[in-house]
């Protein structure tokens, strides 16, 4: 006598198809989720490190311009502490042209007037002195500072320290610490920056240029 076997899946076939497939699913979405992850925080780590080099560029490219005056005073100050969160500030002047007629050194080769670029490249009088002329110099430093939100800033103050002009650097940037050299002709400057990636993952990087002042008096 042949009996017939009942068409489709046994109980315990269907259980071991069950489970091999939730076993396949969840290596997928484990794969796909470290995947992600991964993706998500290299994207994240790649605009903290932009952000940083740019810091980098900006600042180091104007502060090297600073140092020593004829009667070596230090056109550089490093307000410890004294930021956001107890960041450092950096505060200096570099040589500028007061008038279209004028040059950066005097007759006897020394800076002949310190000051700072309203704006960050600039290389002529017309955005270094408000009104074109020698009497005064309107923009006296050039002040970066982390503020409360993070922000890396740049700031352009008048001798009284009042704020002619801020514009904003970077974003993410939660530390500034800065050193100077014994002989104080090379600045250290040391940016940590910060970012929750998608995935809520804190992201933190931190770098550090040094800074070789050209005018040292």
């Amino acid at each position: 006598m042949n009996v017939k076997r009942p068409n489709g899946f046994s109980m315990v076939e269907l259980l071991v198809v069950i489970a091999i497939s939730a076993f396949m699913l969840t290596s997928i979405f484990t794969t796909f989720m470290t995947g992600q992850a991964t993706w998500f925080t290299a994207d994240s780590a790649i605009e903290l490190r932009d952000n940083i080099r740019v810091s980098n560029e900006k600042i180091g490219r104007e502060l090297r311009e600073s140092g020593f005056d004829s009667v070596a005073a230090a056109q550089v100050t490093v307000l410890d502490g004294s930021g956001a969160n107890a960041t450092d500030i950096l505060r200096f002047s570099m040589p500028v042209l007061c008038n279209s007629a004028t040059s950066l050194l005097d007759a006897n080769g020394n800076v002949a007037h310190w000051g700072a670029p309203l704006t960050w490249g600039c290389t002529t009088s017309s955005c270094m002195d408000a009104n074109d002329t020698c009497a005064s110099v309107e923009y006296k430093y050039v002040q970066y500072e982390i503020t409360s939100s993070n922000q890396l800033v740049r700031k352009v103050l008048s001798p009284a320290l009042a704020v002619a002009q801020q514009d904003t650097i970077a974003s993410n940037v939660t530390n500034m610490q800065i050193t100077t050299s014994a002989d104080q002709n090379v600045i250290t400057i040391q940016l940590t920056a910060q970012k929750l990636s998608p995935l809520r993952k804190l992201i933190t990087l931190t770098k550090s240029i040094d800074v070789y002042l050209r005018n040292r008096g």
